[in-house]
């Protein structure tokens, strides 16, 4: 005949290591332990180390300006940069997490070349442009060409907000390679595109995109006379994006002193800028500085000839 057991009452089974096994063992658990409560630390000490960023570029004047705009929205202790127009010395190359070079003279970049290795070795972030020139200074592999596409439409765009987005990027990328969680990486913001082509005038706060317009303000701002001849000033965009205009306020301030009004146009090429230097099908300029002409094209030759100052 079959029976039903009774039910056991349940109790938790308690097992006790004999004393010499637990004196064996205490050590290493406490070891563990210190290893557990190591790597549950180590994120928190990733995000609590800045990340040292070394930017080495020629164009490096709106540098310090994105570095404030950087730090108002991320912190005091979020990262620390440096930035270089000549060759950084080894301490300075062996310290930083990333290292990235724009348009450095190539003997600069073969300078830099044994301590960007050795960066790129033990783990630094290592971009730069144009790749080619990185390449060949610094050997293939040397630099993440990835993080060198991303970059590029930063540095296009120009400004202090898309080089302070750029400085984001970097630090980002490096807080990934960290292994820091994804929630704790910094936000990179979107490019700000930028105008190709327009009219400048430092007293504006944007420019214009055409010669109309510009011409109202001019005249209702009363900087020079009514009637005052004018003189055009053609410039490259890359000059407005990355707001290396002293040149061009200076001839606008000597025009403007001997009475003469100044319509600076920046864009390129020349013969694709009418709608900045005609009005109603013609100029009212009377003479043009062409200073976007060091890279001419056959158009341009047209176009001057049906534009006689």
């Amino acid at each position: 005949m079959c029976g039903v057991l009774p039910a056991m009452p349940s109790c938790a089974l308690r097992v006790t290591p004999h004393p010499a096994v637990a004196s064996r063992l205490r050590p290493w658990l406490a070891l563990l332990c210190c290893l557990i409560g190591a790597l549950c630390l180590l994120p928190l000490a990733v995000a609590a180390t800045p990340v040292r960023v070394l930017v080495v570029t020629s164009n490096a004047h709106l540098l310090p300006a994105a570095e404030a705009a950087f730090r108002a929205t991320h912190g005091e202790g979020v990262a620390t940069f440096t930035f270089r127009t000549d060759a950084p010395d080894a301490v300075a190359l062996s310290h930083a997490d990333v290292i990235y070079a724009r348009f450095a003279p190539p003997p600069l970049l073969r300078a830099m070349a044994p301590g960007v290795r050795q960066a790129a070795a033990r783990g630094a972030l290592v971009f730069g442009a144009p790749a080619e020139s990185v390449d060949a200074a610094w050997g293939a592999g040397a630099a993440q060409r990835a993080a060198a596409d991303a970059a590029q439409p930063y540095w296009e765009a120009g400004g202090v907000d898309n080089l302070a987005a750029f400085l984001a990027l970097a630090v980002a990328a490096r807080q990934r390679m960290q292994g820091l969680p994804a929630q704790d990486v910094i936000a990179v913001p979107a490019v700000r595109p930028a105008p190709a082509a327009g009219i400048y005038h430092p007293r504006a706060a944007q420019p214009f995109a055409s010669l109309a317009d510009y011409l109202k303000w001019y005249r209702q701002a009363g900087i020079v006379a009514d009637g005052a001849p004018l003189v055009g000033i053609a410039f490259y965009a890359t000059h407005y994006r990355q707001r290396d205009l002293a040149h061009i306020d200076a001839l606008i301030a000597a025009l403007e002193h001997q009475g003469v009004g100044a319509v600076p146009v920046f864009g390129w090429p020349l013969s694709g800028l009418d709608a900045l230097v005609t009005q109603d099908g013609a100029s009212p300029l009377r003479v043009l500085l062409a200073l976007n002409l060091t890279i001419p094209r056959a158009e341009d030759k047209d176009w001057l000839a049906r534009h006689p100052a």
